[in-house]
């Protein structure tokens, strides 16, 4: 298939990177595609067909390698193009900052600076920061008056002395203020201590006047109460004698009540048991004569059969329970 011809490799970049680079060389195979003959009648033709499209199949690949290898070419490049910019970087990194290094470590010396000077004026500050203590004593105050009258305004705090002098005039002004307040509170704590012990001495004195006046009116109610007690005690002794004669006469009078109802009580039962007895007698009476009438009543109804004599004999015997499974039935 020499009508075809591969893009060369050195101007293969270019060619591939233009817009419509491709397009000659695919419409040249259309172009061979579109006039080639087919005969599929014949096993010649079929063949001759076949091996057509497997010259284009074979110059697809051709060109795709041709493809490849430009970009293996382009990958290569990136590569060296990339090293060069990381050691472009790196270098031009370093020398920056050694360019700049004084100014840096200025900086640096000057921030430490600042911040060791803004921190002594901070703490002069703070020695007043205890006046808004609520647990606050006249010593801690005057430690902190001492430490401030040692501390020196001077050319050592630099661009700070008018801060640091203003803050040691504030703080001074704030602990004078705070001992002052702190003094006068301790002299009316004090007074106030003094007028709390006076009170509670004539308290005392008061409770010790009370106290004995309690105690004599005490000792006289006690004395007026043993009085009463005694009284209380002969009348209670008397009031128990006359109970006990009351209730001496009572019980003689209940024993005698009780000795009169005993004897009726006697008379009463002993009438009921002969009524009992009369009772039982007139009932066992009319049992006789009942069971008697029936006996009779049985023999008169044997002596149909058989003799006086062995009617009654049969009736006793019945009676008797000498003969088993008869009874004679005296009804209610």
């Amino acid at each position: 298939m020499s009508e075809l011809e591969l893009i060369p490799q050195e101007n293969a970049l270019s060619v591939f990177c233009q817009e419509d680079g491709m397009v000659p060389y695919v419409d040249k195979v259309r172009e061979m595609v579109d006039n080639f003959e087919h005969d599929v009648k014949t096993p010649a033709g079929r063949k001759k067909s076949i091996t057509f499209s497997a010259k284009i199949s074979k110059y697809k690949v051709a060109m795709d390698n041709v493809a490849k290898k430009t970009t293996e070419d382009i990958d290569a490049t990136k590569k060296k193009v990339n090293a060069s910019r990381k050691y472009l970087k790196e270098n031009l990194d370093e020398l920056r900052d050694l360019a700049r290094l004084p100014v840096t470590e200025y900086e640096k010396h000057e921030e430490v600076r600042i911040k060791t000077l803004q921190e002594r004026v901070c703490y002069i500050s703070s020695l007043s920061d205890i006046c808004s203590s609520g647990d606050i004593s006249l010593e801690d105050i005057q430690e902190n008056i001492d430490i401030l009258y040692k501390i020196e305004i001077d050319e050592t705090f630099e661009e700070f002395q008018d801060r640091a002098d203003s803050a040691k005039k504030d703080s001074f002004s704030a602990l004078t203020s705070a001992f002052n307040r702190e003094k006068e509170r301790a002299r009316d704590i004090e007074e106030l201590g003094k007028l709390r012990k006076d009170a509670a001495d004539r308290a005392e004195k008061d409770r010790q006047v009370a106290e004995n006046e309690n105690a004599r009116i005490k000792a006289e109610c006690e004395a007026k109460d043993k009085i009463e007690h005694e009284k209380a005690k002969l009348a209670e002794a008397k009031e128990r004698e006359e109970a006990l004669i009351r209730e001496n006469e009572r019980i003689k009078a209940q024993a005698e009540q009780q000795a009169k109802q005993a004897v009726i009580d006697e008379r009463n039962r002993q009438k009921e048991k002969d009524l009992e007895d009369e009772r039982a007698r007139l009932k066992l009476e009319r049992d006789k004569q009942h069971v008697s009438k029936i006996r009779g009543e049985a023999k008169t109804d044997l002596m149909n059969i058989v003799s006086e004599e062995v009617a009654k004999k049969i009736v006793l015997a019945i009676s008797n329970n000498e003969i088993s499974n008869v009874n004679i039935n005296y009804g209610g």
